[in-house]
């Protein structure tokens, strides 16, 4: 439970209990936020890595399919060195907290690779930050092979 004495901080045009910013509408929280998932699609068909270095949070974490869950801080370096090197993101949908401090998307990457076409879902949560909005989760998962008939 909150203690009263604070509470004034995060009432009506008070600041995030997340971030410490002021209140943005939650609409335009997540218009900000597929704007700049458009502009990593846009960079990660080319460099991947490159393109999640520039928005992914320096406390943040990343999870997928080949490696377990980061139990402490992880710059996400192992996982991305699990991912390829270029990929289509489609971010097929999201939605923003009330406050307009954290957004969660999620979409389809896919690429091709040795094996042929490999597809994935991914779910990320962004936080808005000062210095702009950052991954500060962002978990992959494979789509399973086909059944063998």
């Amino acid at each position: 439970m909150m203690n009263d004495q604070w509470a004034w901080l995060f009432e009506d045009g008070g600041l995030s209990a997340v971030t410490g910013l002021p209140p943005m509408d939650s609409g335009e929280a997540l218009a900000q936020v597929l704007a700049v998932e458009a502009a990593l699609a846009a960079v990660a068909e080319t460099d991947l890595k490159s393109g999640f270095l520039t928005v992914y949070a320096d406390d943040g974490r990343m999870r997928g399919a080949v490696e377990p869950p980061a139990r402490d801080r992880d710059p996400g370096e192992v996982e991305m060195a699990t991912r390829p090197a270029a990929a289509r993101l489609t971010t097929l949908g999201g939605e923003a907290s009330a406050a307009g401090d954290l957004v969660w998307t999620y979409g389809v990457m896919d690429w091709s690779g040795i094996g042929g076409e490999t597809k994935g879902h991914y779910v990320r949560v962004w936080q808005r930050r000062a210095e702009g909005w950052r991954i500060v989760f962002d978990d992959l998962l494979l789509t399973p092979p086909p059944r063998p008939n």
